[in-house]
């Protein structure tokens, strides 16, 4: 991950720490959903494009984008109203299945 990720919210919010350094100290990057949003999008032009409801539905993990994939980043938001970054990176790409049957 680079390091103009270290900081997910750059300068102004030195309080708020990428998924690496949070996740070493053994607590994820909490805020409320809007503010997480809202910051993703104003940083790294990220905007959610997959959702899905996490197992015995206690949590929806978020996936926002970049256009092109330049960044991404996975949140897993709880019925407490938390919404938490846990991984984020660079470089999303799609991949196509492989055929049944193929080595490739």
């Amino acid at each position: 991950m680079s390091s103009y990720r270290s900081l997910l919210l750059g300068a102004s919010v030195a309080s708020l720490i990428a998924p690496t350094v949070a996740m070493a100290q053994g607590a994820p990057t909490c805020f409320p959903l809007g503010h997480l949003e809202a910051r993703l999008n104003e940083q790294y032009g990220e905007q959610r494009t997959r959702i899905g409801v996490g197992v015995g539905q206690k949590f929806v993990m978020q996936i926002f984008e970049s256009e092109g994939g330049g960044t991404w980043t996975i949140v897993l938001s709880y019925p407490d109203g938390r919404s938490c970054i846990y991984l984020s990176g660079e470089q999303l790409m799609n991949v196509k299945p492989k055929d049944k049957g193929s080595d490739l």
